[in-house]
């Protein structure tokens, strides 16, 4: 197609307007192509920041993690070492009122003259309850022969003097009659 001399000029100005027009949108869309390239600049290395404020936060974290878990392992042993501490006093207390105890009874066995005799015969309807126990409890912790008789005979304890066996014991006490025969 053939342009007519009179519009050479009105194209050449179109022309030159196109030009200038593109040029203009090459020059913005430069412009919007490098703020893109430093918002995306900005956004990596805000990103890059956020990343590191984690890394600390989370390394911080562990750390307080730790820090507490061996505060709380101190305590629970500083807390089982009171309670057994507690229960080394309350046996060592213990111990000290058993120890009381067998030093009274020492004492009261030493009183009765216990502690000295080879034999022991107790009464048995002289005796309280008590009495009764504590004296089988010594006679079986000493290894003391126990002898207890409904009464007191000093010959027929001694063997000087036979006596009747008690009713209730003599179908199966030997009398010295049957034993000699």
């Amino acid at each position: 197609m053939e342009l007519a001399a009179h519009e050479l000029p009105q194209t050449i100005t179109e022309y030159h307007a196109l030009m200038r027009h593109y040029g203009q949108t090459q020059a913005r869309c430069d412009a919007l192509v490098r703020a893109q390239a430093a918002q995306i600049a900005r956004l990596e290395g805000q990103a890059m920041r956020l990343r590191a404020a984690v890394i600390v936060r989370d390394t911080a974290l562990a750390w307080e993690r730790t820090q507490r878990m061996e505060a709380l392992v101190v305590c629970m042993q500083n807390l089982a070492r009171e309670r057994l501490q507690g229960q080394w006093r309350g046996a060592r207390a213990a111990a000290e009122d058993a120890a009381g105890a067998l030093a009274a009874e020492a004492a009261r066995e030493e009183a009765t003259g216990l502690t000295a005799a080879n034999l022991v015969i107790c009464q048995t309807g002289c005796l309280s309850h008590g009495d009764y126990w504590r004296v089988q409890d010594h006679c079986r912790r000493t290894g003391k022969t126990c002898v207890l008789v409904e009464q007191a005979s000093g010959a027929h304890i001694a063997g000087w003097e036979p006596a009747a066996a008690p009713a209730c014991l003599a179908p199966s006490l030997p009398t010295p009659e049957n034993t000699l025969s």
